[in-house]
Formats: structure tokens, C-alpha cells, sequence
């Protein structure tokens, strides 16, 4: 009964709960042949076993019906509904279709992505990710990427963390028609919390994205952030670096974007600082493009465009960004 009572929206809550047992397009790919979620939830074993699902992902799936309440899962798309924040699903038109081309992995594309703001459009994505505690010069640089590479249309996508990411996102809404988006381990509660005024700027320019609605306990885990990290890159055409230290989130996330096959730029520090210098050496072994300008950014994503238009936006004093 408790099945027939629920939405299909609760469905897609359940499965994506087990995010690390489902490939978001194996699930798609039943939805197809069978209609609906609905059908596939209440599928016996067998029949799920001819579609290719693994052993230990219908043993997963098993437990996972006999312990969810869709009851309760119902009444939380509700609750979500309620307080602006949107479901959006693998087969939703406004899935980012970069992300959804990630296949044939437990670590590509998330079931469900947790939505508020006013953007719906997720092409033309830019990520600009970097340490926490940045340099002047690094400040400087964040500014300028982000605020160029926003007024030519594209969506500066970061992580609302402190330092790169926070200073990404509010210039890119400096830019005339800027637009960003913070991708997020988790919607509710914001995390840092100090930048609670900055997520609601964001929402009204753009949109704060995760695959968890709520953080999971009430301490924060590293696997939080490296799940987030595979979005970051994942819905982006490129990913530019500001500055990184040998190891660490930004480190990760260029390694995750490399093994998506996304074109990754190194901005080239000052060299008087020399832990950001190792940390970009890092960054080059690992392939990533020097550069010092935003134009060989604009250059690798507007190539058909012609240089006059780009001059507009890039040809500017880093201390006016």
C-alpha cells in the first residue's frame, strides 16, 4: 500500500539515498523500458537481474526496500517544495547535460540534484576552484577569471567555500549579466555559515546545486566535499585553478576533473610565495595549462569568435577586477 500511496518524486529520493550502488544511467535506462520508477521499485529480483544489475547492487536495493518509508520520503519532497528547493532528476531536460554524459561510473552523474535559485540553464559552465587562504595575488586573479570569463556568458561555477571559491562568485556577479553557481555538499544547513548573505545573492543570480539535501550527521566529512568535487567539474567545460597547495581539495578536484576529461588551466602564481608554487608545479604535472590571462581561458571556449569581441572583456588592469 505505503507504495502506491507515494509520488514518483519519492522514488528518486529513495534510490539516490544509495548513490554509491546505482549508476544514474542503469536506472534511467529501466525507467525507459519499464515507464516509470514506480514499476522498477516493485520489480521482483529476477526480473531487475536481466536488466544488468550487479549482485551487490540488488542486495543493496533489497535492504533498501525493506527499510525506506516513501510515506515519509513523500511528505520530504514536500517539505522541499515548500522551502523553494527543487528535484531534479537524471531524466529532467534541465539536468546538466555535461554531467549526465558521465557514464559507466558509481562516480559520475548523481540521481538527483537538490536545486534553488533562478537559473535552470546549465550550459556553458566555467568552474574556478583554489585554496581557502589566498594571496593578494591570488585574490586578484580570482577576480579577474571570474569576472571575465562571466561577462562573455558563461556561468562561473564554484563551491561556496572560503577564499577562491567565495571571491569567484561575487565577481562573477560583478560582470553585467554575471551569473554563478555554488555547488554544495549539502543544501540545508549552508556551510561556511558567514557566507548565508552570499548564497542569497547567488540564488537571485544564479543557483546553489547538491546532491543531499541535508548533511547527513552533525559532522562534516571529507567525502562530503569529494562528492561535491566530481559535480564541480562534471557540468563544466573547463576548470581553472588559482592557487593550490601539494595535496589538498583543489588537488583532488583538478585529478577528479582530468579523469572526467575536462581541460583543466593553471594560473601561474607570483613566485615569491613558494608552498603556492609547489602546489602549481603539482598542477602542471598533472596537465594542467599555465596561464597567466584570462584570454587563453575565453580563447579555448570562444575560438570561433572573433578578437574584437574578445578584447571588450579581457584587455583590463588585474587592480580594476
Amino acid at each position: 500500500m505505503m507504495a502506491r500511496t507515494a509520488t514518483e518524486e519519492a522514488y528518486w529520493l529513495a534510490l539516490s539515498l544509495k548513490h554509491e550502488t546505482f549508476e544514474a544511467e542503469k536506472i534511467a535506462e529501466v525507467h525507459e523500458r519499464l515507464g516509470t520508477l514506480i514499476e522498477l521499485w516493485n520489480s521482483p529480483v529476477a526480473r531487475l537481474k536481466r536488466f544488468g544489475f550487479s549482485d551487490r547492487a540488488l542486495s543493496e536495493f533489497e535492504r533498501l526496500r525493506m527499510t525506506v518509508d516513501l510515506q515519509v520520503l513523500s511528505r520530504q519532497v514536500e517539505q522541499l517544495r515548500t522551502s523553494g528547493i527543487q528535484m531534479i532528476t537524471y531524466l529532467d531536460s534541465r539536468y546538466p547535460q555535461l554531467l549526465r554524459d558521465l557514464r559507466g561510473r558509481l562516480d559520475g552523474a548523481p540521481l538527483v540534484l537538490f536545486h534553488r535559485g533562478q537559473l535552470v540553464d546549465f550550459r556553458r559552465c566555467v568552474a574556478i576552484v583554489g585554496t581557502r587562504n589566498l594571496s593578494f595575488h591570488g585574490y586578484l586573479m580570482a577576480r579577474r577569471f571570474a569576472k571575465a570569463i562571466a561577462a562573455r556568458g558563461f556561468i562561473v561555477v564554484s563551491g561556496l567555500a572560503r577564499g577562491t571559491d567565495a571571491t569567484a562568485h561575487r565577481a562573477a556577479m560583478e560582470a553585467r549579466g554575471g551569473r554563478t553557481v555554488a555547488v554544495l555538499p549539502w543544501i540545508e544547513p549552508i556551510y561556511p555559515p558567514e557566507h548565508e548573505q552570499l548564497v542569497r545573492d547567488i540564488q537571485r543570480r544564479g543557483a546553489i546545486l547538491s546532491e543531499s539535501y541535508r548533511r547527513r550527521n552533525e559532522r562534516q566529512a571529507a567525502s562530503d566535499f569529494v562528492l561535491r568535487n566530481r559535480v564541480t567539474s562534471g557540468m563544466s567545460l573547463c576548470l581553472v585553478a588559482i592557487e593550490s597547495g601539494e595535496e589538498g581539495g583543489t588537488m583532488h578536484q583538478v585529478r577528479i576533473a582530468t579523469t572526467q576529461g575536462r581541460h583543466v588551466f593553471a594560473v601561474k602564481p607570483q613566485m615569491v610565495h613558494s608552498h603556492i608554487v609547489k602546489g602549481y608545479r603539482s598542477l602542471v604535472k598533472l596537465g594542467a595549462v599555465s596561464v597567466s590571462s584570462p584570454r587563453q581561458v575565453l580563447e579555448f571556449l570562444t575560438k570561433q569568435e572573433p578578437e574584437g569581441l574578445m578584447d571588450r572583456f579581457i584587455d583590463r588592469p588585474a587592480n580594476r577586477f
